[in-house]
């Protein structure tokens, strides 16, 4: 009964995490969106798929944070260097 239990958590886990590639996707792409920037865009997209991934816990949430470290650089928003400052920044 466990290992049944514990197959669909992990199909429900895939399932969330491929609705949010596709919601990235579809937010990233969508011509009703395009705005005067494609990095408006690409935040929108990171936006919700981190929202997506937050709330429904498909990933654990310190991987969840570290999404616009990895995904801002790729999608050309921002530089790694500039993320990884303002990530790195404290609150005094």
């Amino acid at each position: 009964m466990a290992a049944t239990k514990k197959y669909i958590l992990s199909s429900k886990r895939a399932w969330i995490l491929g609705s949010g590639v596709a919601l990235f996707l579809v937010i990233s792409f969508l011509p009703a969106l395009q705005t005067a920037s494609r990095d408006i865009n690409f935040t929108m997209a990171i936006a919700a798929l981190m929202a997506l991934f937050w709330i429904t816990e498909a990933l654990p949430l310190a991987i969840t944070s570290l999404l616009p470290v990895v995904l801002f650089p790729l999608t050309g928003v921002l530089d790694g260097k500039e993320v990884s400052d303002r990530k790195s920044t404290r609150l005094n």
